[in-house]
């Protein structure tokens, strides 16, 4: 024959030794733009002028520097549009 013994407990206090945060990730960080690089030393002029110009890039990878000959030309032409583009796809594929 077989018996079954059931064991009731009366219940424990326990208290952690040390306290501990809640398990979860911690707040996202952002990397943002320094503000002090975000300066505007003059308005913004009427024409470029042709001749040298000075060009600062900052970012992740480093400060750069260096100089810029000459100016962009003024007969530069205008951006394709797409649907220019889509028409000539389309009439590739016939």
């Amino acid at each position: 024959m077989n018996v079954l013994l059931a064991l009731v407990s009366a219940p424990v206090l326990a208290v952690p030794v040390v306290a501990r945060a809640p398990p979860q990730a911690p707040l996202a960080v952002q990397l943002v733009a320094p503000v002090d690089d975000q300066l505007r030393l003059a308005a913004p002029p009427d024409a470029t002028d042709v001749g040298v110009a000075a060009k600062v890039t900052v970012g992740p990878g480093g400060a750069e520097f260096g100089f810029t000959f000459g100016a962009a030309s003024p007969l530069e032409p205008p951006p394709h549009d797409a649907s220019d583009a889509a028409k000539t796809m389309n009439s590739a594929s016939l």
